[in-house]
């Protein structure tokens, strides 16, 4: 018993980064969904041809801070180009993009299963944290404070966007995972993040396994796997074990066109150029 799904977060209208993503996401064998962690317009200049994939791939998505701004025009707490973005999308939205926007909901939890079958896996999906869709949880965010959220939500994967940055923190109640962000790296590589993740439930042949969650494996496998890390733990039934892998992904896109685009219309020319370093 197994699923395998992928996590993408601030998309911010990087229609070219979001076809890369995709594109690589048709390359894993057995994807069966796709869940965004929020903030897909702001930035960028392609939040209607984003807002389409997002509809027609089926991708479940939580509401982000920037998706919010777009619905009520409050842009107080952005920057002067952060806020101007949000404007311009906002005057350049089809109706079906503000629709979309509009219907996203602030959380998503639910468990994991695979034909009917319990993987005894739950997850949960919110934007900056579970008490704030403007807060920032970055990897140096203290452990305490981090096993806390995972009490708070009650899930073993609580999956955060907002800091543009991919991260896996991992503890024996669950793990913490950042995608990173499809349209706005800011970690300093310019390439597109995302996560694929994988969840199987099978028959334990090894002694001592833990009811916790636990680290198995850690490596970086190749120049576009920048993490993947293995945990298991002991299932309900003790014959069973209950598996899961986590692997952040980097992938090219065309970013002379998105800064292009930019160039074309009414956004400011520093959100093109900083696309280049990953800022």
């Amino acid at each position: 018993m197994k699923t395998k799904f992928a996590l993408i977060s601030d998309v911010h209208g990087n229609l070219p980064a979001l076809k890369a993503v995709l594109e690589d996401i048709k390359n894993e064998e057995d994807v069966s969904s796709i869940l965004c962690a929020g903030d897909i317009v702001g930035y960028n200049p392609f939040p209607n041809e984003v807002a389409e994939i997002i509809r027609r791939e089926k991708i479940d998505s939580v509401l982000g801070n920037h998706d919010k701004a777009f619905i009520t025009g409050d842009t107080s707490w952005f920057n002067q180009s952060a806020s101007r973005a949000v404007h311009w999308s906002r005057n350049n939205a089809s109706r079906d993009t503000i629709d979309l926007i509009l219907d996203l909901p602030k959380e998503i939890s639910k468990g994991l299963d695979e034909k009917n079958e319990d993987l005894e896996t739950s997850i949960t999906i919110t934007h900056g944290s579970p008490s704030s869709i403007n807060e920032y949880v970055f990897p140096r965010t203290i452990s305490l404070k981090l096993r806390g959220m995972l009490e708070e939500v009650g899930s073993d994967m609580l999956v955060l966007g907002h800091t543009h940055i991919p991260m896996v923190k991992n503890f024996e109640n669950g793990v913490i995972i950042n995608p990173g962000s499809v349209g706005q790296p800011r970690d300093g590589d310019e390439r597109s993040s995302y996560c694929i993740l994988y969840v199987e439930k099978t028959e334990k042949l090894e002694e001592n396994i833990s009811e916790r969650w636990e680290v198995i494996n850690q490596e970086k496998k190749d120049e576009n796997t920048q993490t993947k890390i293995s945990l298991q733990k002991l299932a309900k039934n003790p014959k069973y074990k209950i598996s899961m892998q986590i692997k952040i992904k980097r992938i090219e896109y065309n970013i002379k066109e998105v800064i292009s685009k930019i160039s074309s219309v009414d956004l400011p020319q520093n959100l093109g150029e900083r696309l280049k370093y990953g800022k």
